[in-house]
């Protein structure tokens, strides 16, 4: 994390940032993509976790490579700066619409 953060990015792209943290470490994570959300970056973050998905704005769902469902949230902790958004794509068939 401290490596792809410590330039500013302007576009960070998290890969399961969170996937081998305790709790309390995985909320220490959130909040530090939350800061830099709010400094104006954009967050791209995958995720198998609900838990961190509901910190997005906008959550895409995905199955085999595909996109099966997709919604915008009303998260107060995710709200956007400058117009740019967290983005948050969540995998497994949980999501499948029938």
């Amino acid at each position: 994390m401290a490596r792809a953060v410590g330039g500013q990015p302007s576009i960070l792209l998290a890969d399961e940032p969170t996937g081998n943290l305790d709790s309390t470490n995985g909320e220490s994570v959130m909040e530090l993509l939350h800061e830099l959300h709010r400094a104006g970056a954009t967050i791209c973050m995958v995720t198998h976790d609900p838990r961190y998905a509901q910190h997005a704005d906008r959550v895409v769902h995905m199955f085999d490579g595909s996109i099966v469902d997709e919604e915008t949230t009303s998260n107060n902790n995710a709200a956007s700066t400058n117009g740019k958004a967290v983005g948050v794509a969540a995998s497994g068939p949980q999501r499948l619409n029938s």
